[in-house]
């Protein structure tokens, strides 16, 4: 309750709430006439004129008031707590037929207050009556008196009344407890580097009444692109704790805001500073296969993802000279030579350098054609035969692989029959062989297709396995016929049976006896 030390025109003061609190009437006490005006904070308006009790309005906030004295004396202005009243509960029994209402009555006082009457009736009652102004103010004694008075108006029968208080109790009492916020260290500013990950940054703090563990840590960063925030408590040490991670590929200054809060509510809070200084980050790109596989001769193209967050201005280069790297970053492999082979490909930024190495297997297949077909008989080449010829195939062979193919299988087909096969022995890259097979002309007066497969078993590794074969088309004509027409016996069938009586002829000279030799005589 404020006072007035000397008399002014008006009046006016603050009253905060108390924590947890809230406001309730306003009394004011003195002599004279005067005005009460009242103000809730952040309220837009005028002042509201209030009597003396009322109660105020937005009791949770905190109030401006006035008083305007237009003549007398102000000693002092209360506003109360929590709007406090005495609640009284009793019953009045027995007989009041010889009492005079409302003269007789049952009165209640608050310290030197009487704050309330009521007259004396048969049955119960309960009262609840404010008593924020009749309050004694801190330090003094509270002193609640009932009182009953009675008036007698009768013919002096006797009546007996009975007045019996049941409970008495003041409301809006408050009892508030001391508790300090915590007590912690001041956190120091940080510098870090770019990509240097997390660190743990240990917050010291004390409480009166708050174990460290049952303290809340939380903390904030006023950019999330730059660093992440968390928070954590270690049971070990006994401590709590702020992490800072570094976000990739960034770096500048941001503030961090942390605040401790214990069990009933009381908060400390700090900031500090978080500097991310940059550095060169090195290129990076993406893994390359372990080992690729191509034919010589062959080009493969692999993309490099490639990426450097600090330039564009990238140098790439290669170990091998058949290998290359385009304007869009492909790796263009076009090997010159057979084997396995390590290609280390290398991003220089200008100031770090990455590399992968690539393993590059080469292999060169050969790939056999039959490039062309031939029909001998006697040694000269024909383009028509007869039935039952004997005749030579020649089966031309070309590598245009680039690798060595050995013991090379032709087979060789008459009219899809098979008649023979030749091995030809080795055919390097850009190489001719060739095979010959020996067959009957079967046929009379038509076409006989001669075939040639150059890898008759598939025996042998080839970049196309579908250009082996090939064909030759031949006429076959009757045979020619002696001056019987009915004769079964053909021209070289006499040919093979004069061979043959000629060889059993000559086999018989020789192992006949000698000729006997008759002794020469001269004549005389």
């Amino acid at each position: 309750m404020p006072d007035l030390a000397e008399s002014e025109h008006f009046w006016t003061f603050d009253v905060e709430v108390p924590f947890g609190q809230e406001l309730g009437r306003i009394h004011s006490f003195g002599s004279g006439n005067h005005t009460i005006e009242v103000i809730p904070d952040n309220v837009d308006g005028d002042y509201s004129v209030k009597q003396n009790g009322n109660l105020l309005d937005n009791r949770d906030m905190l109030q401006h008031v006035r008083i305007s004295i237009e003549d007398g004396c102000v000693s002092g202005v209360r506003i109360d707590v929590n709007d406090p009243h005495i609640v009284i509960t009793g019953s009045i029994s027995g007989a009041t037929n010889g009492l005079t209402t409302p003269a007789s009555s049952l009165r209640i006082a608050v310290g030197s207050y009487l704050v309330h009457t009521i007259p004396l009736e048969l049955g119960t009652f309960s009262i609840e009556i404010p008593v924020g102004h009749a309050l004694p103010s801190e330090g003094e004694m509270l002193s609640v008196g009932i009182a009953t008075r009675f008036q007698w108006s009768s013919d002096g029968s006797a009546e007996t009344t009975v007045v019996h208080v049941n409970s008495i109790s003041i409301t809006g009492g408050y009892h508030l407890e001391h508790d300090y916020e915590p007590d912690c260290l001041d956190l120091a500013d940080l510098v870090m580097e770019e990509d240097e990950g997390g660190i743990l940054i240990p917050v010291s703090c004390n409480d009166d009444r708050t174990s460290r563990s049952d303290l809340q840590l939380s903390a904030t960063s006023e950019d999330n692109s730059l660093i992440e925030v968390s928070t954590s408590y270690s049971s070990s040490s006994d401590a709590n704790y702020v992490q800072i991670q570094t976000v990739n590929n960034a770096f500048g200054v941001t503030f961090v805001s942390v605040e401790i809060q214990d069990s009933v509510g009381n908060i400390w809070t700090d900031n500090f500073m978080v500097t991310i200084t940059p550095i060169a980050d090195s290129p990076t790109f993406a893994p390359l296969p372990l080992t690729v596989y191509l034919e010589l001769g062959e080009t493969l193209i692999l993309p490099l993802n490639i990426f450097d967050s600090d330039t564009f201005d990238l140098t790439i280069s290669t170990s091998k000279s058949w290998a290359t790297v385009d304007e869009s970053n492909n790796l263009h492999l076009t090997p010159i030579d057979a084997g396995l082979h390590t290609v280390k490909i290398s991003v220089n930024d200008g100031t770090s350098e990455t590399s992968q190495d690539l393993s590059v297997s080469v292999s060169a297949l050969s790939d056999l054609i039959t490039e062309s077909i031939e029909i001998r008989k006697d040694g000269i080449r024909i383009d028509s035969g007869k039935d039952g010829e004997i005749i030579e195939i020649f089966v031309y062979v070309r590598n245009e692989g680039r690798g060595i193919a050995d013991a090379i299988n032709v087979r060789c087909y008459v009219d899809d029959v098979f008649v023979g096969s030749a091995i030809i022995d080795s055919i390097a890259p850009g190489g001719l062989g060739v095979a010959v097979c020996d067959a009957v002309l079967p046929g009379e007066g038509r076409d006989v297709i001669v075939r040639a497969n150059a890898d008759g078993t598939q025996s042998i590794d080839e970049t196309n396995e579908e250009n082996n074969q090939g064909e030759y088309t031949i006429y076959v004509s009757s045979p020619s016929t002696g001056t019987n027409e009915d004769s079964l016996v053909t021209g070289p069938t006499i040919l093979v049976l004069a061979v043959g009586i000629v060889a059993i002829a000559l086999t018989a000279l020789q192992l006949s006896p000698n000729r006997v030799k008759k002794p020469y005589k001269r004549r005389k």
